[in-house]
């Protein structure tokens, strides 16, 4: 399996293969690293969002890169989009499938 790597001395990706737990520990320096990368404001919130499509992967994504941060000592909220989703009464009643429902009515 091939798997990007960061080459901090150098500062370039570059890809080689690597087993199966050479991938978990390069995925915890990875997500050790991002974690660093984010900014400090002193006691002022940093806010971090996260995208992609369905089933993607952010919430494992955020998941990871929130313990990293708290490994790094400070505190993290996780908030999902889907924690604001209206009742399916409200989000299907212009019909499960309606662009309009899903543009309108989906979130509170």
């Amino acid at each position: 399996m091939t798997f990007p790597l960061w080459t901090e001395h150098v500062g370039v990706v570059h890809t080689q293969k690597m087993t199966l737990a050479d991938q978990v520990v390069a995925r915890g320096d990875f997500f050790d690293f991002l974690a660093r990368a984010v900014p400090s404001r002193g006691v002022s919130p940093v806010l971090v969002a996260i995208d992609g499509v369905d089933g993607s992967g952010k919430s494992m994504f955020a998941k990871n890169l929130a313990e990293a941060i708290e490994r790094n000592g400070r505190p993290t909220v996780v908030v999902h989009v889907d924690d604001f989703h209206n009742l399916s009464e409200v989000r299907h009643r212009r019909g499960r499938e309606s662009p309009e429902g899903f543009w309108l009515d989906s979130y509170d």
